[in-house]
Order: structure tokens, then C-alpha cells, then sequence
């Protein structure tokens, strides 16, 4: 079986860098951009959206910014089909938890959607969407 996590980040990081591509984004506009308040009326990115749901139901969206979906710190490489667990946290999180199918449930822990965060940690991107970015008017 293939690591359906891993398969997700993936797709998820592609979606993004064809965004950053269309809209032209840049380092100073992609943080603005992937606000969850203007992403999901721009776009079907995410299944929540069309119920104007969001992941993280104990955050406020005023400043949520959904770019770190696919947490800088989620290890989505893990996959153990014997146990049936699926992704962990890599700086072992408190709010994570592991749900009833196995996965690694983290949707307590949202500093990751915080602008001023999100702002300060670009680089935590993936390096292909870094280099679409350089190549960006600032």
C-alpha cells in the first residue's frame, strides 16, 4: 500500500505551487493570499470550504492563514500498516493525538496558521515552491 499521507503532501504542495504560479504570488503576497477568509472564496482549495468549515474550529479566522496545511512539522513520511498509525508530529506536539482510524490528528495545535508565524516561515516551505517564488518580482 502506498503512503496515502505522503501522497496528499504532495498533491497539496503541487496545488499550491500552480497558485503561486496563476496569481503571480511573492514572497509578500502569498502570505496575504492563502488567508483563509479571501482563499476560500477565491477557490475550491479545500473540501471545508463549500460548508465555510474550517480545520482548526478553536482558532479564529480573522488571521488564519492556510498556507502550512501540510505542516512544516508533520511527518508524513510515517506510515505503519501494522499498527495502523499514520504521520506523527515531529516536535511532538501535546495538542496532537491519534484519531480512531490512525492518523495523526492535529487540529488543537494551529500556531502554524498564525500570519505573523506564517510570515517569519517561509523558508519552512518545500524548496520548489521557495525557487517558484524567487523567481517572483519582491
Amino acid at each position: 500500500m502506498s503512503n496515502p499521507l505522503k501522497k496528499w503532501h504532495n498533491e497539496y504542495w503541487m496545488k499550491v505551487n500552480k497558485i503561486i504560479e496563476d496569481k503571480e504570488l511573492t514572497n509578500n503576497t502569498i502570505v496575504d493570499f492563502f488567508k483563509y477568509s479571501k482563499l476560500r472564496i477565491e477557490f475550491e482549495f479545500c473540501p471545508l470550504f463549500k460548508d465555510n468549515s474550517i480545520c482548526h474550529e478553536k482558532t479564529s479566522t480573522d488571521n488564519f492563514i492556510c498556507l502550512f496545511c501540510a505542516c512544516p512539522f508533520f511527518d508524513f513520511e510515517y506510515c505503519n500498516e501494522v499498527s495502523k498509525s499514520f504521520g506523527l508530529c515531529k516536535i511532538k506536539s501535546k495538542q496532537g493525538k491519534r484519531n480512531e482510524w490512525g492518523y495523526w490528528d492535529c487540529t488543537e495545535c494551529s500556531f502554524v496558521h498564525e500570519k505573523q508565524w506564517v510570515e517569519e516561515h517561509l523558508f519552512l516551505m518545500p524548496e520548489f515552491i521557495k525557487n517558484s517564488l524567487r523567481f517572483r518580482k519582491k
